[in-house]
Parts: C-alpha cells; sequence; structure tokens
C-alpha cells in the first residue's frame, strides 16, 4: 500500500478532518478530507482537465521512457508536456537534459501539496494508525499525485493502470508486442535519416 493522498471532502464522505498545525486543532471548522481513490485516478481523464491529464500522462511518459531506454516514449511525454516536437527530440536525445527538466516541471505542478502526518481510520477493520501522508489542495491535485506515485501509462493505448509488478510496462500483452515492433520501425527510420544526413554532410565536402 502506498502513501494516502488526501484532498478536502464533503462531510458525508470524509475520512478525517485537517489538523496538520497546533493552530488548527482549536478551530471547530476543520476541512473534512478523504483519501484518492484508485478508481478516481483509473478514471482520471473524466476527473481532470484535457491539459492535467495530458500533464500526468506527460510526466509518466517521460519517466517510464527514462527508465526502460525507449526514447520515443520520452519525446510523446514532453510533447505531452508542452514541448515543441523539435525541443522533444533534444530532451530525448540528450538524458541529462531531461533528468534536469522532469523534476523541475513536476516540482513546480505540484509545489502546493504538503507531507503530512494523518490518523488513518480503517472502519473495516476497526483500527487506526498514525502515517504520513500527502495533503493536496484540491481533487485535481490529488488525483495527478496518486498518479505519479502508483500509476503507469500504456506507450501502446495510453490507458492509466495499477502495474501487478514493478516491471509490467504495458497493460496487456498485445500493446507490449505493437509497441516493441513500432519502436523498432521509428529507430530503423531514425538511423536512416542519420544515415542521410551523413551522406549529404559528406558530398558537401567533396
Amino acid at each position: 500500500m502506498g502513501v494516502p493522498v488526501l484532498v478536502p471532502a464533503a462531510r458525508s464522505e470524509a475520512s478525517g478532518s485537517v489538523a496538520f498545525t497546533r493552530a488548527s486543532l482549536a478551530d471547530p471548522n476543520q476541512q473534512p478530507i478523504r483519501e484518492v481513490s484508485r478508481e478516481e485516478v483509473k478514471d482520471a481523464k473524466k476527473h481532470l482537465s484535457e491539459s492535467d491529464f495530458r500533464f500526468l500522462q506527460g510526466a509518466k511518459n517521460v519517466s517510464q521512457g527514462l527508465e526502460t531506454d525507449d526514447e520515443l516514449l520520452v519525446i510523446r511525454g514532453f510533447e505531452n508536456l508542452g514541448a515543441e516536437p523539435r525541443e522533444a527530440g533534444f530532451f530525448a536525445h540528450y538524458n541529462w537534459v531531461a533528468e534536469l527538466q522532469l523534476p523541475a516541471v513536476v516540482s513546480e505542478r505540484i509545489a502546493a501539496v504538503k507531507l503530512v502526518m494523518w490518523l488513518d481510520r480503517n472502519r473495516k477493520k476497526r483500527q487506526q494508525r498514525f502515517v504520513p501522508a500527502f495533503y493536496c489542495p484540491d481533487l485535481a491535485t490529488g488525483i495527478l499525485v496518486k498518479g505519479l506515485l502508483e500509476v503507469r501509462f500504456c506507450p501502446r493505448c495510453a490507458t492509466p493502470f495499477f502495474p501487478t509488478a514493478s516491471n509490467v510496462l504495458y497493460c496487456r500483452t498485445s500493446c507490449r508486442d505493437a509497441h516493441r515492433i513500432y519502436r523498432a520501425r521509428w529507430r530503423k527510420t531514425q538511423e536512416e535519416i542519420k544515415q542521410q544526413k551523413a551522406r549529404r554532410k559528406h558530398a558537401k565536402k567533396h
């Protein structure tokens, strides 16, 4: 189980309240809070604006692409984050640039998130425990944070899913096979373009 992600809630759906500072303890109108659910993250496209959904998809594309040496996925990710195709290609070609860009862009978007201590009341198991949690100012930010922590986006069909293991990168086997074929063709095309440029450069010298 991951770190809980908390957001403001209506009193009828609350599983706690905001008491993250000593000053708030005396406030009789503490903001009710609840955890962001997996179902909300799976349905992120329904809950997020188009730009926020593209942001989440882009951030996950870039991180997954860098982790698996998938330049095509890194390019797609930076384009979803708003980069121009030429700029996205530059970031993907020079990994050290991408490794600087991604944390800066994501950190700026989630700057309002707070790491807090929360009393987790599990009513089903009749248990309660104090655990660290991320408190987000709104549902959109909460879905982004939980998505960044726990979700993958299938490189082929772009479906968000919760992987069953750390090495599961695709939502299904058919997507894995299709993406590998597409990526191989893309790499072959990129190599042919590079060779053509090298031949033209060589011809100019002679």
